[in-house]
């Protein structure tokens, strides 16, 4: 096996890998096989929620100093803006049910996040006497109108529950003129002595999650509870688990939701002062068409906060669109639209939501829109596409040329081991000995790579935005009726493995453009050949089976993406090849090379006789001089042995010298003093 075929392999593998642990489609899920007596115990714990007994139901005397409230008649109020319409009723002036006036459900009928029925708000606090207060059984007194309609200025309604001229609990709603969060402020005033010290004011919110999509199980599996801690941590609750699950907070937190496939129901505390929180999920009947999943909030504030005046919170029903929920200004709320791991992420948050906005603002057609997209996205990383495709181009062509010098050194290896096949290590190294005398890079496989894996992490975004983008959501185009889902213009009246009862046409036409390209590129032939070379081939056509069966029941939006991308792709590989890249000139040019290497190592070989010979010359009167030298050295070293002693005689003479010389001098000057007289 070959460097390319080991990028080619490792790169199919890396991706495979990555999709299947961070993108796959969620395994089905089984029936939650509970024991017999927890299924008894928990059936006898929700009959006796839905029917209490005479011993369970309270008696005016349970309230306490509330016991006037708990008698009186309830009044619904509706407040409502452009986007939504909130019922309110006196009977614990708490929201009762929240309607989406521009949104329907999957089968044409209006949205209610809330219908009175499937969830139920529950305020509760302890007395300084223990008593338990629910504010639900509880009656209020409003002045507002039975329908307060916001349209120029936010407008609030109050709902009241006095004891005394200066005692009382207050719930004040806030709806502004658009948008989907309703303000709620509560007060406790003069309750100091009414409420028990160091206790806690507690919201409980269970909320049968209704079925709003077409598909069932992607909806089921999407639905969880999320949520962000005070310090800044974003979480949630798995969404992947069918059977019951319970999260307790033991820290502050700031907001928390119930969050589906499209629309996110949640309340957030303004002074981020929730202390405590117990979250919970469960199906708790896999074979209902009509809730998602059971899941039940509960978040504790404490009473001195409520008592102080800091019982500011906010709630937000509404779609799950990013720059709504980002205008929403609360930290991290803008996580309620996933959108994948972090890298993902960021490319989905600031390139692909930006431009797919930016084109809503002059398409009207989601369909053109996707198209749109594609051509924007091309254009930017056509730069990328074009040096991948060029060093394809390139690499097929040296590839093929360095074929039969290849096959060579295997058949001379071969003859000279014996019919041993040469290791990968030494072809290796005899293929890169090769590059070099046409003087190309051994790397260039993996340059031509590298544009390639820099477009992932765009190819990735894609991945995740569609299948969370509400834009899509009841949005026809060609012959699908939901780009939001599988277009399911083939079905079948029986499941069939990993397909289910429907073919997506937009999926089969992009496995099917996705095997076009596999067919036409510019991939290594020569690479191809052999039993690893079948091997690879075997896999590259079958990535786009692979993905045919992923993606089956992904949103057809995607599946169209994906379509128009591919065959954008085929074009360029057409345009780039005709008209940009020339195979025989990249060969020309190799060949060149190559016969000027030959020429420079033959006039080399001219050359090396007379270097040789002068070299030969060279040697031959160094080692020359260096016997001589040595012969002067010792011969150098015997008369140094004979001059030293001769010194030590004349050094001694020379001292007899010495002391003669004062005689010698005196007589001298005699002999010239008798010359004189």
């Amino acid at each position: 096996m070959d460097r390319n075929q080991i990028i080619g392999l490792g790169l199919i593998f890396v991706m495979l890998t990555v999709y299947f642990q961070f993108f796959s489609p969620d395994p089905k899920k089984k029936p939650n096989n509970k024991n017999p007596k927890d299924t008894v115990q928990v059936a006898k714990k929700n009959q006796q929620k839905k029917a209490p007994t005479k011993a369970q139901t309270k008696t005016p005397a349970d309230y306490g100093q509330f016991k006037k409230a708990a008698q009186g008649t309830a009044k619904e109020i509706t407040l409502e803006n452009k986007n939504i319409r909130v019922f309110i009723n006196t009977k614990g002036g708490i929201v009762q049910k929240v309607q989406l006036k521009n949104y329907k459900t999957f089968d044409k009928k209006p949205l209610y996040l809330m219908d009175g029925k499937n969830s139920k708000i529950d305020l509760t606090f302890t007395t300084s006497d223990n008593k338990q207060i629910n504010l639900a059984d509880l009656y209020f007194t409003t002045q507002a109108a039975p329908k307060v309609v916001v349209n120029q200025k936010a407008q609030t309604v109050s709902f009241k529950l006095a004891l005394a001229d200066n005692q009382y609990i207050e719930q004040v709603y806030t709806l502004k003129p658009d948008g989907f969060e309703l303000g709620y402020d509560l007060k406790f005033k003069g309750l100091d002595n009414l409420i028990k010290q160091k206790s806690n004011v507690t919201l409980n919110w269970p909320n049968d999650l209704k079925r709003l999509e077409f598909d069932l199980e992607q909806s089921r599996d999407k639905a969880k509870i999320n949520y962000y801690l005070s310090k800044g941590d974003y979480n949630d609750l798995s969404a992947m688990k069918d059977e019951y699950q319970q999260k307790r907070i033991n820290e502050k937190l700031y907001w928390a939701t119930f969050n589906q496939k499209f629309f996110t129901t949640g309340i957030i505390a303004k002074n981020k002062n929730f202390s405590q929180a117990i979250f919970s999920t469960e199906v708790k009947d896999p074979k209902s068409t009509t809730i998602e999943k059971h899941a039940e909030i509960n978040l504790l504030v404490n009473s001195q906060d409520i008592i102080a005046g800091k019982g500011q919170f906010n709630y937000y029903f509404g779609p799950n669109q990013y720059y709504v929920l980002k205008d929403v200004g609360v930290e991290g709320f803008s996580d309620n639209v996933y959108l994948g791991y972090p890298v993902v992420n960021w490319f989905a948050k600031y390139l692909v939501v930006p431009i797919f906005a930016f084109l809503e603002g002059f398409i009207g057609n989601y369909g053109l829109i996707i198209l749109a997209l594609v051509l924007v996205v091309k254009g930017m990383l056509s730069p990328l596409t074009y040096r991948s495709y060029k060093s394809m181009a390139k690499m097929k062509v040296i590839n093929k040329y360095l074929q039969p010098r290849m096959e060579a050194f295997k058949e001379k290896y071969r003859k000279e081991n014996g019919g041993k096949e040469p290791d990968m290590q030494a072809t290796s190294m005899h293929q890169q000995e090769l590059y070099q005398k046409i003087g190309q890079s051994p790397f260039a496989a993996v340059q031509g790579c590298l544009p390639m894996l820099l477009q992932m992490p765009i190819l990735f975004a894609m991945f995740m935005f569609f299948p969370s983008s509400i834009e899509l959501r009841q949005q026809s185009f060609l012959w699908a009726n939901d780009l939001s889902v599988y277009d399911d213009l083939i079905t079948f009246s029986f499941n069939l493995p990993f397909l289910g009862n429907h073919i997506s046409l937009f999926t089969l036409l992009m496995s099917v453009s996705q095997i076009g390209i596999t067919l036409t590129s510019n991939q290594n032939s020569s690479a191809m050949s052999g039993p690893n070379g079948n091997m690879m081939k075997y896999m590259m056509y079958a990535m786009p089976v692979i993905f045919f069966f992923v993606l089956n029941s992904y949103p057809s939006g995607l599946s169209f993406y994906y379509l128009v991308s591919n065959l954008i792709t085929l074009v360029q590989q057409f345009i780039i090849k005709k008209y940009f890249v020339d195979e025989d000139k990249i060969e020309a040019k190799i060949r060149k090379f190559e016969e000027e290497q030959k020429y420079k190592d033959k006039a080399t070989k001219k050359k090396s006789g007379f270097r040789a010979r002068l070299e030969d010359k060279l040697k031959e009167a160094q080692e020359k001089a260096r016997e001589v030298q040595e012969e002067r050295e010792k011969t150098g070293g015997k008369n140094g042995k004979s001059n030293g002693r001769n010194n030590r005689t004349s050094n001694i003479k020379n001292k007899d010298d010495g002391k003669n010389a004062p005689t010698g001098n005196r007589n001298s000057r005699r002999s010239q003093a008798k010359n004189r007289k």
